[in-house]
């Protein structure tokens, strides 16, 4: 009878050892799953991050391309009004020196 007890005793911790070891079986497995979302999840923040920063370079690259026309549009503003003020001036100089000349005349 004692060595039924010690065999049953024997069967009954393997059986404990078994469910143990199928416990940290599929903790195992849980923790591989979770490592493996974990991975998908950073894989797809990583995308997201990289597509932000190519719309952010899209961004300043057009940005500075409007920049760089307004200031070429503000140049050739400049440049035709300080034609259109020279122009101005001539003519106004051309009418005073035609005054004058009328005013010798008399």
């Amino acid at each position: 009878q004692a060595a039924n007890k010690l065999e049953a005793k024997l069967i009954e911790e393997k059986a404990e050892v078994a469910n143990r070891e199928e416990e940290r079986a599929e903790l195992e497995a849980k923790l591989a799953t979770q490592a493996a979302t974990h991975a998908e999840e950073k894989a797809e923040l990583a995308t997201q991050v990289e597509e932000r920063a190519d719309q952010w370079r899209r961004g300043m690259t057009i940005l500075a391309e409007e920049k760089a026309a307004l200031e070429a549009k503000m140049v050739t503003q400049a440049a035709n009004h300080a034609e259109e003020k020279d122009a101005l001036e001539a003519k106004v100089a051309m009418q005073v020196a035609n005054r004058r000349m009328e005013k010798a005349e008399l």
